[in-house]
């Protein structure tokens, strides 16, 4: 019998181990196989949606510059090469103007983990022989993995030839305008909230009309940086001044209904870059404070320090980098005058001259929070000594409120320190003047100890600190010694300047005199340093209440440091030098006030009080016109500032139309005599009211009482019962009572009763007399300071009539108008015609031997038998409309005053008059290189690239040569004008400057040295040459498209240059 059972156990045995093993590895590998092949394909078919994309983007950015040619056939061919990315690259995926974002849906891009998945590379190449065409690829990529921010594969790149009507680069002419727009200065018979955008049109309209001429222009904005870091003015921007009372006291109107029922901005909420309170917000709260009328502006090395801060930031964060300041530019003119050698310099203001609020004296340091009502403040008793004079400094404690302090009070520390001079103790002498109504009065060299004074050293300067400083100087019972009260200054026990007898001015009379009808000097401590401890320069000394020397920061105590500065063995600054602003009283400077530098104006001071204050009136006035209402800052120092740093620049100078320099703003003023605002800007009563009123009021605060307006005349901010009323001269804006409501309201005080409102001068006995703005015609006769004979000639003076008109000159008035490409009218309004030789109604100052030293020459100069007039005048022979006038002084300067007394009229507005203005500005710059000396101003000569050119091309180049020539002409290739001869050269020497960018003109590089710069820098001599090429090391470059610029400058001037451009595509 069969045994079938054992037969089948033998067949359903199973697999072996082994067997499943070897059919596992078969499988996985099938397996492995598989996934290879699911991964590859879903690989490709990722990459092939990226390729997919990114030539679907590649042709839409093409596309995008196709319609930018169609649309811009008649412009320049740089409508293309703005879009070159030379050899950088973008995450944007969109040529579209205003798209930042990459991942827009118009860009389209994707997020990475650290940037964004593809970046794109335009390049605009020129071809050779075709001048008005371009050849355009488009590169996407995909990033690298590594850095997001270079490429990796390239996913699509597309080429394509476009082509415009017009042609690339063309040498230039570029012309440095300085134009003054300050943001917190009105302006008369113009709206600065609209000024700034006509005046930008007038400049792209001239540079459309003349191509070839490149106009860069200076905006400045700033008056200067002010003092208090906390003062925060209000401005409405929603609300109108018609309608809502100004909450706070410090204010700048904004919004209003004119007239006609229409908006107006009287000062622009957008256009004030300092820190302001707008409706209540307080906007650039990290910015600097604004500089006005009561917040004066800071010493000039702190000024210079800021400037130089933000520069440096605006490089480091590569932004724009901000003009310099009013006040900085007018400094340069004066200290540093070759940088700005020949500056054309406008006026936008009108009729009104705007100045910078500065004085060259410190305030005092102050705690209000843990010290109320103290004050201390250091001055040199010079401000300027020689390296072999003893250095004395004094100390002058004081308080606000004496009468609520014993007089016995003392200050437990304050400290004086030199941050940046090491001064061994045995270098230093110290006196003290103790004394008090019961301690006799008296002066005593004092040695260091606990109860005196101690002298450390930490971070390598010298501290001095003083221990139990007084701070009341009263009357001592018997001996009569100390500050009688009738005698003390604004109520104050706070004199700091030199009081002495008759003759040398000198700090004779100390708390130590025991006259009691005389005004004594308050220094408490002398700090005498031995002569030539201190190297020549500027040393820096900084005073405050207490030990801490951090405080006086934005975050710690802000107010608790006063600054001060003295000059050893070299001059101040320019802006230094005199008082400008304030009472003379308060000038501490005996070597000032030798010179008679302290402010002639503010008071009249009594030789009986006072000896040596000979020059002091009440006020700068023009009785003939105004009646007697007065000017208290040193206008004829301003103006001597002005035209010196005018004179010393060689300056071509505009102050548009009008009467020149009939008012004059030092920041936060307003008011109008003209339509819409005949009679004052319209507000609410409340800021001048000690009652709390309400109703609807004019306001002008830059006219006398001659306005129309109820609330005239210059002001000062005031307690509403007369308590108490501000000193901006000595920095004094709030009372410290009041020092958290400061707080509170961001830098301000409140208006209406029981608060705060703004007086009239004369409200206060020690004030004296009503102030305003108005400098009326002697204005430009004390600006100009001459006649056409320095001896007899003179005043410069406006005329006045409606009816008056201009007649445009043949053939200077009809060759302007041709020579710019802009036409001229054949006839004008002139209402402010003028004259050289007015021969009477001389500014105050005139017969003072100070300003008839200073008497310059003026005249219409002639060129080729030519006179410098524009338009005639109907007014008088002896009148013109519109001319250059030249100002000379005998010491071998000059600079041009474009002068104007046309008006508007329907045919012909603001915007066409600010175009005569500029192209006259520069047609007396032109006409400067055939002026007799003085005042020859030397022409730029044209440069032009001769190698390389655009049929050029470079592969893997090692090096590139540049080559150029210029030539004495102006952008056109003309003469400079029609009255230049033919082949004109000059002896002028000429330096130029090789530079490329690799983005399309967003950045700029030295050839020489691959450093940063930017365009128009001429960093002489270091990156100058006197020859006509260069050979440029292009070993090291990678692929892309480069703009090669040779720049053009006159060797001995920073201002205007020309410069040629040339793109290349190098291909490696």
């Amino acid at each position: 019998m069969l045994n079938l059972n054992k037969k089948e156990t033998s067949h359903s045995r199973g697999f072996t181990l082994i067997e499943v093993m070897v059919a596992l590895l078969i499988l996985s590998m099938m397996l492995v196989t598989i996934i290879n092949i699911q991964f590859f394909m879903s690989k490709q078919g990722q990459r092939a949606r990226e390729q997919t994309f990114a030539t679907q983007k590649a042709i839409q950015i093409m596309e995008e510059m196709r319609s930018l040619v169609n649309g811009a056939e008649k412009n320049n061919i740089t409508v293309l090469d703005d879009y070159d990315n030379g050899s950088t690259y973008s995450a944007l995926l969109t040529t579209e103007s205003g798209v930042n974002d990459p991942g827009s849906i118009l860009s389209g891009n994707t997020p990475s983990d650290t940037g964004w998945k593809y970046l794109r590379q335009i390049q605009v190449i020129k071809l050779p022989n075709e001048p008005y065409a371009r050849k355009i690829f488009v590169r996407i990529y995909k990033s690298s993995s590594g850095d997001p921010s270079v490429p990796g594969e390239t996913l699509a790149e597309t080429l394509s030839v476009l082509k415009t009507i017009s042609s690339g680069y063309v040498p230039t002419s570029n012309l440095d305008v300085f134009i003054l727009c300050l943001e917190n200065v009105p302006g008369w018979w113009v709206s600065l909230s609209t000024m700034r955008p006509i005046f930008d049109s007038v400049v792209q309209d001239i540079q459309t009309r003349n191509p070839g001429l490149e106009i860069n222009t200076h905006w400045i904005t700033k008056l200067a940086y002010g003092r208090d870091p906390q003062y925060t003015p209000y401005i409405n921007k929603t609300s109108y001044t018609n309608d809502t009372s100004m909450p706070y006291i410090y204010f700048y109107p904004g919004l209003m209904r004119k007239s006609d029922g229409a908006d107006f901005f009287y000062y622009d909420p957008d256009q004030l870059q300092g820190r302001v309170n707008v409706d209540g917000t307080v906007r650039n709260s990290g910015s600097y404070a604004m500089a006005d009328m009561y917040n004066h502006a800071m010493r000039y090395p702190e000024e210079e320090a800021l400037y130089e801060q933000a520069v440096s930031d605006a490089w480091s964060s590569g932004s724009a980098i901000p003009e310099m300041s009013y006040r900085m530019l007018l400094e340069k003119m004066n200290s540093d005058p070759s940088s700005l050698k020949n500056i054309l310099l406008i006026n936008l203001h009108g009729e009104l001259i705007p100045l910078p609020p500065i004085r060259n004296y410190s305030d005092a340091a102050k705690d209000p929070q843990s010290f109320p009502n103290v004050r201390i403040v250091t001055h040199p008793e010079q401000l300027r000594y020689e390296t072999t004079d003893e250095i004395h400094f004094r100390v002058y404690p004081y308080v606000t409120t004496p009468n609520s302090f014993s007089s016995t009070s003392a200050l437990a520390t304050a400290t004086l320190f030199f941050p940046n001079d090491n001064i061994d103790t045995s270098y230093i002498d110290i006196d003290k003047i103790s004394g008090d109504t019961t301690a006799d009065y008296a002066l005593a060299t004092v040695t260091a100890s606990t109860y005196t004074f101690q002298i450390t050293h930490p971070s390598g300067g010298t501290l001095i600190t003083f221990y139990e400083t007084p701070i009341r100087h009263s009357t001592n019972t018997f001996s009569n010694k100390g500050l009688p009260a009738a005698k003390r200054l604004y109520g104050l026990e706070y004199i700091p300047c030199a009081v002495h007898p008759a003759g040398t001015p000198d700090f004779t009379y100390d708390l130590t005199n025991n006259n009691i009808n005389n005004p004594k000097n308050t220094a408490r401590w002398i700090v005498k340093i031995d002569a030539g401890i201190l190297a020549s320069g500027m040393h820096t000394l900084e005073t405050r209440i207490g030990t801490d020397l951090t405080a006086g920061t934005p975050s710690n105590k802000p107010a608790n440091l006063s600054k001060t500065y003295v000059w050893i063995g070299l001059e101040p600054p320019f802006t230094e030098k005199f008082q400008f602003m304030g009472d003379p009283r308060h000038m501490p400077y005996k070597d000032c006030k030798r010179n008679d530098y302290y402010n002639w104006y503010f008071r009249a001071v009594a030789a009986g009080d006072y000896q040596g204050f000979t020059k002091t009136v009440d006020g700068w006035n023009d009785t003939a016109d105004w009646g007697g209402d007065a000017i208290d800052i040193d206008i004829p120092r301003y103006f001597q500032m002005l035209r010196s740093g005018l004179l010393n620049t060689n300056a071509v100078w505009s102050t548009m139309t009008g009467v020149s320099f009939f008012y004059y703003g030092i920041g936060g003023e307003f008011g109008g005599d003209t339509a819409p605002f005949t009679s004052g800007i319209p507000f609410r009563n409340l800021p001048w009211s000690t009652s709390g009123d309400t109703s609807a009021t004019y306001a002008d605060e830059i006219l006398p009482s001659e306005s129309a307006a109820a609330n005239e005349y210059s002001r000062i901010v005031a307690k509403t019962d007369n308590s108490w009323y501000a000193k901006p001269w000595i920095g004094e804006l709030y009372p410290d009572s009041d020092y958290s409501a400061w707080l509170t309201n961001n830098g301000n005080l409140a208006t209406g009763s029981g608060n705060y409102y703004r007086a009239t001068y004369n409200t206060f006995t020690d004030l004296g007399f009503a102030r305003c703005r108005c400098l009326s015609y002697m204005g430009s006769g004390s600006f100009t300071n001459g006649g056409t004979t320095t001896s007899s000639g003179g005043p410069f003076r406006h005329g006045s009539g409606s009816t008056y008109t201009g007649t445009l000159t043949s053939p200077l008035g009809l060759n302007l108008s041709s020579s710019f490409n802009f036409p001229l009218l054949a006839s004008i309004s002139a209402p402010r015609p003028f004259t050289l030789d007015y021969g009477s109604s001389n500014p105050p100052e005139w017969n003072d031997t100070e300003y008839k030293n200073q008497r310059l020459t003026l005249s219409v100069p002639y060129i080729s038998g030519t006179k410098r007039v524009y338009y005639t005048s109907s007014y008088s022979s002896s009148y013109d409309a519109s001319s250059v006038v030249k100002m000379a002084s005998s010491t071998d300067s000059a600079c041009y005053l474009v002068a104007s007394g046309l008006n508007t009229q329907s045919n012909f507005g603001t915007a066409q008059m600010g175009k005569l203005v500029l192209i006259s500005m520069i047609r007396a710059f032109l006409d400067g290189g055939q002026q007799a000396a003085p005042g020859v101003i030397p022409q730029v000569p044209l440069v032009a690239i001769s190698r390389p050119t655009v049929s050029d091309s470079f592969s893997n180049p090692s090096t590139i040569t540049v080559e150029w020539g210029a030539s004495w002409v102006r952008w056109d290739r003309e003469k400079y004008t029609e009255e230049y001869p033919a082949g004109y050269t000059e002896a002028t020497p000429i330096v130029y400057s090789v530079k490329f960018s690799n983005d399309n003109g967003r950045s700029w590089y030295y050839c020489q040295d691959n450093s940063a710069t930017l365009p128009g820098d001429k960093e002489y001599p270091t990156q100058t040459t006197t020859l006509n090429s260069f050979t440029w090391n292009t070993s090291w470059m990678n692929r892309g498209s480069y703009i090669i610029r040779v720049e053009c400058y006159r060797r001995d001037q920073d201002l205007h240059y020309s410069y040629d451009q040339i793109g290349i595509y190098i291909n490696k």
